[in-house]
């Protein structure tokens, strides 16, 4: 069914490149699923992809013309077992999907690839990379590259590497004891990989893996413990052109959001550095001269929690902060649920785009150049919302999945 939506009443002059609408389209359900934290939907040049899990089938959308113009469903899997976490990436022409298949505790991690921008007859058969913890995997891949991240059945985390567009893999490389959280980013012979340590513990923390061969061998340090930090949920991004890479984290003694960087492949990083206080669901991306974090503030409105939107913008390459704005206003939403609420940012090519939710449901702000619109386009009832490009993703109640093509 498409729809089309239409920005909300103007607050100040829209910036260069703002949304003023978004045709829609439900490409799934109901009963259909996608998971927290982006990935999906993603963009590799004038292609836009999407995907969910429904009736223990994998489905993928493709949209050509930026995301535009609408493909035919796939289905990439279709077994007898339950299906969950499905997720995207994509370099160049190739497309990779990895999601789970089995029960919850404990699930199968698989993935499968595509050779031709997505296009019906040009899958490989997916390929099953072995038993995992039922947690919640990552991937990433430029070039001819791909690495996966997960939790291992033994509570480690684990990497598993392909350098011929997921042909094979090798096998699987044990970063030691974590607990989720796993993050992943590479850009050639470079891989990170971040996920959280010590959960239960006194001092939960953050550990990083840095491998610059490709995935092969890895350096493992904890970056956050200063003896009384509480660092949780890292969340990476890595600049394509510069190379730099951005870290946020959440910590809950106080409950503020973290940002650091390294400029040389993950080897040192800088002084930890408080975004905001009162925070939670951190977000990151790093583009050019351009660093924007987004996250949930905590507002008390009438003596009750209510979860705002926020970003804060750096223009100096993630040295300093100095522009933080509230999206959102009141949300109406009191408890975070999971990372249903989760503000999700993305930039490239000048552009900026974060998703946000309120009680009523998923918004998308725009901008280029490090300013923001203030008048975001209601996309509908929902949450798990998500951007890239000109498109984005996400679930409607009853497990609707709705797809979004946005402009002026």
């Amino acid at each position: 069914m498409l729809k089309t939506l239409t920005a909300l009443l103007l607050l100040t002059p829209a910036a260069a490149q703002a949304f003023t609408k978004c045709d829609l389209t439900d490409i799934g359900g109901p009963g259909a699923a996608i998971v927290e934290e982006a990935s999906n939907p993603v963009v590799s040049g004038t292609f836009a992809y999407a995907a969910f899990a429904q009736d223990k089938k994998v489905q993928v959308l493709v949209a050509q013309n930026g995301g535009a113009t609408q493909q035919a469903l796939q289905t990439v899997s279709d077994q007898s077992q339950p299906v969950s976490n499905v997720r995207l990436a994509a370099a160049g022409k190739y497309l990779y999907v990895t999601w789970l298949q089995g029960p919850r505790r404990t699930s199968h991690l698989f993935v499968a690839a595509n050779k031709n921008h997505g296009q019906a007859g040009s899958w490989g058969k997916p390929v099953d990379l072995g038993e995992v913890r039922h947690s919640l995997q990552q991937i990433s891949a430029d070039g001819n590259n791909v690495h996966i991240a997960y939790v291992r059945t033994d509570g480690h985390t684990g990497v598993v590497s392909s350098s011929n567009n997921g042909h094979a893999f090798t096998p699987a490389v044990d970063l030691g004891d974590g607990d989720g959280e796993v993050v992943v980013a590479s850009l050639g012979e470079d891989v990170y990989v971040a996920w959280e340590f010590g959960r239960q513990s006194d001092l939960p923390s953050v550990d990083f893996a840095v491998s610059h061969d490709g995935g092969a061998h890895f350096t493992v340090k904890n970056i956050s413990d200063n003896g009384t930090r509480h660092a949780h949920e890292p969340i990476l991004s890595l600049n394509l052109k510069t190379g730099r890479l951005s870290l946020v984290w959440r910590e809950d003694l106080p409950q503020i959001a973290v940002y650091l960087q390294s400029n040389d492949h993950g080897n040192t990083w800088s002084e930890p550095l408080t975004i905001d206080d009162e925070s939670r669901q951190v977000m990151v991306q790093d583009a050019d001269d351009k660093v924007y974090i987004s996250y949930l503030k905590d507002y008390t409105i009438d003596s009750s929690k209510d979860w705002q939107v926020q970003i804060a913008i750096s223009s100096d390459s993630g040295k300093t902060f100095p522009e933080i704005h509230n999206l959102s206003g009141p949300t109406g939403i009191s408890t975070i649920v999971g990372d249903n609420q989760r503000p999700v940012p993305w930039a490239g090519g000048g552009q900026i785009r974060v998703t946000g939710i309120a009680v009523d449901g998923a918004r998308i702000w725009s901008g280029r150049g490090g300013k923001m619109n203030a008048n975001p386009v209601y996309l509908g009832p929902g949450e798990l919302a998500a951007p890239q490009g000109n498109v984005a993703l996400w679930q409607e109640p009853e497990g609707v999945v709705t797809y979004a093509y946005c402009h002026q």
